[in-house]
C-alpha cells in the first residue's frame, strides 16, 4: 500500500510539473519572450518607479545585458 500511495503522489507531481511554464527576466513592466539570437546581443535600460501616497521610489539605472548563444540560449 504504501509503494501504491508512493508512485501514485510521484505521477501526480510529475504530471503538474508538465503544465508548469519558466519565467525568467529583470523586474521590468514589459518583460522579454524572446532570445537575442546567436551571437547577438541585447542590452536593455530601464528605470523603476514606485509611487505611494506621501512617498515617491525610483531605482536608476536599470541595466539588463543578454548574449544569444544559439537560438535558444540566453547568457544574462
Amino acid at each position: 500500500m504504501h509503494r501504491l500511495l508512493t508512485t501514485l503522489l510521484f505521477l501526480f507531481l510529475a504530471a503538474g510539473a508538465s503544465l508548469m511554464h519558466a519565467q525568467g527576466g529583470p523586474p521590468f513592466i514589459t518583460d522579454n519572450f524572446g532570445t537575442p539570437g546567436n551571437r547577438h546581443w541585447e542590452i536593455n535600460l530601464g528605470w523603476i518607479g514606485d509611487h505611494n501616497p506621501g512617498q515617491a521610489y525610483y531605482q536608476l539605472p536599470n541595466i539588463n545585458m543578454n548574449y544569444g548563444w544559439g537560438d535558444r540560449i540566453q547568457l544574462k
